[in-house]
């Protein structure tokens, strides 16, 4: 059963780039660590769901800005 009252934890816009962020950047060091060894053979894919009200407290631009840093390409 789904809780009747829901409270959002932040009120004026939800951090989803800065939380985006955070998650892709902690990924990419744990395959950083390993390059090249064969434990990254057993790094998992990062899979992200994101369940927002819409409303972000800041562009996603620092996140794609750190994805086209990193990877040399623009999202699509």
């Amino acid at each position: 059963m789904l809780p009747l009252n829901i409270t959002p934890v932040h009120l004026g816009g939800t951090p989803t780039g800065e939380r985006l962020g955070e998650r892709l950047q902690a990924h990419l060091r744990k395959i950083d660590a390993v390059a090249g060894q064969s434990a990254y053979r057993e790094i998992k894919p990062l899979d992200l769901i994101v369940i927002t009200d819409g409303c972000p407290s800041v562009s996603l631009s620092p996140l794609e800005s750190f994805i086209i840093n990193r990877f040399g390409c623009a999202p699509r």
